[in-house]
């Protein structure tokens, strides 16, 4: 019941109306039936199954519901399908994409009804929206049709030909697939995971390698655009952001020049790609403006898009110091759809201890630190996070003896990483154990540990601060303002 709850949710009120309509047509004892479902599922909060039943029957008829909820569920597709494609989409990719289909069904339904001319007019139609927005899948469907129907014709030249065309299609089609899935590949290494394994990396050239070789192939623009894609997403886990925004720029290029590969959400994820380079550069003037003038104006309430701009705008809020602001994107955040996925649930949790750390609130921020579940998991990454930042609170709070037991906790973890890249979290925890050892005496501290300190500050190859990893606080700053009566490091 949830989930027709969602699908309705997208309804217009004429769009309801319209389903009522349609619903009360045939003015039969079930569209009566199924009209009072509709009227609960609309009205009710949170809509079950068991109240449904009860709502309708009067009584826990599990069999007729069933059947009930089902074509209540296939009225509410066929008026979806029935609406204009303008209304359905936004965008034009998805909206010749619908067109498309619908052209190509219908060339179907009136080929098998013995109407030859008039269904092979509708799939030229369609081929035509399919060349120019390279809907291949479509493009192969049909090109399938007219072939048969030029054999039967006896037309074995023109069959032959609109073969030729499907192969190259199909092949088309594979090394836009296959480019996409290199893009993907490389994309998600970093994805759920703050660390990536440097096993990996190996990984990561033969791609790159077989990629260049695809490209050499096919240049068409389907392919180039996940070609720079992935080049974008490679130079990330380098940490070469400059290179990234080049390729960045080269994309955004792409979609406003070639319509079959526009689309609304896709260049919305470029522009958050953005910002997260933006962030990364440290570039915050421009990251504020770029996300209120660029991004906000565009989004659609409830998308990924949305989740993730918000995001965005709580760490900058926070790296800022803007606490008001901080509390209104912990608000956005915690009620918007995206957090039902517990890993985006966790790391909204680990921001706002992340929140509460810089407010000063350290206590609140340890009491927050509970609720990371999630985040746990990726125990080359996050986790040290987790340890990481209850480890200074706790120094914060003057409480070394539970610190101490949080950096063997840590000490242990990192001991078992082989193929990960900890050098820096490893001589973070080096400084930290000194500092517990001595916490009334971090002048010392800090001049026995100058070059390592030198190092981190130097924030390139091994000591890089990831600014969007796990390390939400950095340990330099950390130390710095500990260090501040006494001088800066």
């Amino acid at each position: 019941m949830v989930e027709l709850k969602r699908v309705l949710s997208f309804f217009k009120k004429g769009d309801v109306q319209k389903l009522r309509d349609f619903i009360d047509i045939s003015g039969n004892s079930e569209d009566n039936l199924k009209a009072k479902l509709l009227d609960f599922v609309i009205n009710e909060e949170s809509p079950t199954d068991s109240k449904g039943c009860e709502y309708v029957y009067g009584s826990l008829e599990k069999s007729k519901f069933s059947h009930l909820k089902k074509r209540l569920e296939e009225d509410i597709y066929k008026i979806v399908f029935l609406q204009n494609n303008k209304k359905l989409f936004e965008n034009i990719l998805p909206q010749k994409k619908m067109e498309c289909k619908k052209l190509l069904l219908i060339g179907e339904w009136l080929i098998n009804k013995g109407a030859r001319s008039e269904g092979e007019e509708s799939l030229k139609k369609a081929l035509k929206i399919a060349n120019q927005y390279s809907l291949y899948v479509e493009k192969i469907a049909i090109l399938d049709i007219l072939r048969i129907y030029k054999g039967i014709d006896n037309k074995i030249k023109g069959m032959e030909d609109l073969s030729i065309s499907m192969y190259e299609t199909i092949e088309e089609f594979k090394c836009v697939s296959q480019m996409k899935e290199y893009a993907f590949k490389i994309g998600l290494l970093d994805n759920f995971k703050s660390n990536i394994d440097l096993k990996k990396i190996e990984k990561i050239e033969y791609i790159l390698s077989e990629a260049d070789d695809l490209m050499d192939i096919n240049d068409a623009s389907n392919v180039y655009y996940w070609y720079c894609l992935m080049y974008f997403n490679y130079n990330l886990i380098l940490k070469e952001f400059e290179t990234a925004l080049s390729y960045h720029d080269k994309i955004l290029l792409l979609l406003n020049e070639n319509p079959d590969i526009y689309g609304k959400q896709r260049y919305l994820g470029l522009l958050i790609n953005k910002s997260n380079l933006l962030f990364r550069l440290g570039r915050f003037d421009t990251l504020a403006t770029f996300l209120e003038n660029e991004i906000e104006p565009i989004l659609r309430p409830n998308m990924s898009s949305e989740f993730r701009c918000f995001e965005m705008q709580l760490r900058l809020n926070i790296e800022l110091e803007n606490f008001e602001a901080c509390e209104l994107y912990l608000a956005k955040l915690l009620k918007h759809n995206m957090v039902e996925i517990s890993y985006n649930l966790n790391r909204v949790l680990l921001y706002k201890t992340f929140y509460h750390f810089r407010k000063g609130e350290k206590e609140k921020a340890l009491l927050q630190m509970s609720s990371v579940q999630e985040l746990g998991k990726d125990k080359a990454g996050w986790l040290f996070g987790i340890y990481y930042l209850e480890i200074l609170s706790l120094i914060d709070l003057e409480e070394y003896g539970q610190a101490s037991y949080r950096i063997e906790n840590l000490n242990h973890l990192l001991y078992r990483q082989k193929d990960r890249n900890v050098v820096r979290i490893k001589l973070i925890l080096k400084i930290i154990k000194s500092l517990v050892r001595k916490p009334f005496a971090i002048e010392q501290v800090v001049i026995q540990h100058e070059s390592n300190l030198l190092k981190l500050k130097s924030n390139k190859g091994d000591y890089y601060w990831d600014c969007l990893g796990y390390e939400v606080v950095r340990f330099e700053d950390w130390l710095d303002r500990k260090f501040v009566k006494v001088g800066s490091i």
